[in-house]
């Protein structure tokens, strides 16, 4: 072998281990990231990408944190190009069909991008490039390298055919009748019914607001729950969701609906809003355990909804659901789904 041969082999084989350690620390940070204020903060912090996509159902495997998995991924896959390198590809075939179907998750489901999600599928692509292109025996290119590609598609597959089916199943789902929340508005005996999943931290949320003050001022037969979603107890969401409870709870709904805009107006500075309302709630047990049971009841629809990102709107008629949509959506584009829902098309 001459001694170009040995520099070539060895700057792959450098660059390859260069890759599992950046891949290994992307792993380690997609978890530190739920526990680092610091890592948060440099994702975002609670209203970021990761947060979002940490806090969602999807941020584990078999109950294992994606992050361990990446771990472990990356040290199988090191070993095998240690003392197996032509079955490197086929395994980092799978982790790349895997990385992909995270990929669309992200993009079709959560409606959120992690960037350290996003840094682990880059160093997973150019792994399998530079395994694809550098670690097969002439031999043995052709037939690793369609095998590879075949193990790729069916990883994707095995992910997101089961993915599908759980997505229709929630979609055709049946939800209750006729529903009774102290956060709401209109007339809950109405057979149409919008269920609105927000954050008050959201910053998405606040700017969804604008469309539902449109929905209230234009279709007053629609009966509105609004639902409060907490993705960190530490954030300031509990103690907006507690004021606003109290008002909806002593005040009724127009001052609920009032308070709430208002709440979302001051977003930007929530804690110097909340602060001096916040220490005039009475202290009622009654009051209490109302937003508690209004919580427990909006963390069960969520969970059986799979809702994992807000705003989300779902669409309900006679029980039914019709729709249920993620993001941020503009009123003028909602509307013709409103105007469906009331049978008007």
């Amino acid at each position: 072998m001459t001694t170009s041969q040995e520099e070539s082999i060895s700057v792959k084989d450098r660059a390859f281990y260069l890759l599992i350690a950046v891949g290994v620390a992307v792993s380690v940070l997609t978890e530190l990231e739920k526990v680092s204020p610091f890592v948060k903060q440099l994702c975002g912090g609670d209203t970021g990408g990761c947060a979002k996509v940490g806090a969602s159902e999807y941020s584990s495997l078999l109950g294992v944190p994606l992050g361990y998995w990446g771990v472990l991924s990356y040290i199988v896959l090191l070993l095998l190009y240690r003392y197996r390198r032509n079955f490197s590809v086929i395994f980092v075939s799978v982790m790349m069909g895997a990385e992909i179907y995270f990929v669309y998750l992200q993009y079709a489901v959560i409606k959120s991008f992690c960037m350290l999600c996003m840094a682990n599928f880059a160093v997973v692509a150019i792994l399998t490039l530079l395994l694809f292109v550098t670690a097969l025996t002439k031999e043995k290119q052709d037939s690793f390298r369609v095998v590879g590609a075949v193990v790729l598609l069916v990883t994707f597959f095995a992910f997101f055919i089961p993915l599908e089916l759980k997505l229709q199943d929630r979609q055709s789902g049946e939800t209750a009748k006729r529903v009774e929340s102290i956060t709401s508005f209109g007339d809950s005996s109405s057979p149409y019914r919008l269920e609105i999943f927000t954050d008050y931290m959201c910053s998405h949320c606040a700017h969804y607001e604008e469309t539902v003050k449109r929905i209230i001022e234009q279709y007053p037969e629609i009966y509105i729950v609004f639902r409060d979603v907490i993705f960190d107890p530490k954030s300031l969401t509990p103690m907006a969701v507690a004021y606003t409870g109290s008002v909806a709870y002593y005040e009724g709904q127009k001052e609920y609906v009032k308070r709430r805009f208002e709440t979302f107006e001051n977003q930007k500075d929530i804690y110097n809003y909340l602060a001096p309302r916040f220490k005039l709630i009475p202290k009622d047990d009654e009051m209490r355990a109302a937003i508690k049971k209004k919580l427990d009841e909006d963390a069960e629809q969520a969970e059986k909804l799979g809702i994992h990102a807000t705003p989300t709107t779902v669409i309900i008629s006679n029980g039914k659901r019709q729709d249920m949509i993620s993001g941020y959506i503009d009123f003028h584009k909602l509307k013709p789904k409103l105007e469906k829902l009331l049978g008007r098309q």
